[in-house]
This record gives C-alpha cells, structure tokens and sequence, in this order.
C-alpha cells in the first residue's frame, strides 16, 4: 500500500497508473522516500519491543497472526580490539597497508585518459595499462524538507 495524495493506493494500482500516465512518477517517488524515513524511525523503536514482546510468549518460535515468529540473534558482531593478539594486530595492519596502496593505484588508474605505458618497478616489465571501465545508472537523489 501506498499513500498518494492522501489516498492509499496498492502497489499494482500504483504500478497501473504509472504506466497508463495517470499520476507522476515523480510524486510516487516523493512518496515512497517519506514512508522509507518513516519505516526507518519506527524500526529503531518497534525492533527491540517487538522482540521483548515475543519474548513473553516462553518459546523460540510460534505463530502469531498468520506469521510465523521466531527469537534469533541477529548480526552478531564481534570487538577484537581487547584480544591482545600480536598477529591479528599485525595482519590488520598490513591490510591496512595494503588497503591504502590499493586506493592510491585505483586512483591513479582513474586518472589516466587512455593506454599508458607502466613500468613495474619490482620487475622492470614494461607494460600497457588501461583506464577502468566506468559504469553507473542515472536516477535521482530526493532530499525532503524538514
């Protein structure tokens, strides 16, 4: 469902209309940015009592409304940083590096306008190195007033 122009529309609706010209594609759009701001601030409230409320049900799992419920944890992360581990340190490090060498060459590959002749100064080897190919999709960027 879709709100447009105060209307609550479903998304078949929606996708008719789009096609047969009868509401602006850009006023879809507007909408849809809205109810993806307005889904993302709930979230952040309704995630942690919605599992606080499955909770009082005393079971991993069970159906609820026609929906199946399940307790699980989700995106578990994990801190290293107190581990005192000499070669994982290392190993970050040199990714680091690494990382770092990575970006500057992509760089200096993007900057590059044609066939360029490169010399490997580890090897000596003369070789021909070309520009990326860069691909991207036009769309649009909506920003709305607060």
């Amino acid at each position: 469902m879709i709100v447009i122009d105060g209307c609550i529309v479903g998304a078949s609706e929606v996708v008719r209309q789009l096609q047969e010209d009868e509401i602006n594609a850009l006023d879809v759009k507007i909408a849809l940015k809205q109810m993806e701001v307005a889904i993302e601030q709930v979230k952040k409230v309704v995630d942690r009592m919605a599992a606080d409320e499955a909770a009082k049900y005393g079971e991993k799992s069970f159906a609820y409304k026609g929906a199946r419920i399940e307790l699980a944890e989700l995106g578990t992360k994990y801190d290293f940083s107190p581990c005192g581990y000499p070669p994982l340190a290392r190993i970050e490090s040199t990714m680091k590096e690494y990382s770092e060498q990575a970006k500057a060459a992509q760089n200096w590959l993007k900057s590059i306008k044609g066939k360029t002749e490169y010399i490997d100064p580890e090897t000596g080897e003369v070789c021909e190195v070309y520009p990326p190919i860069k691909t991207s999709t036009t769309g649009i960027k909506i920003t709305l007033a607060k």
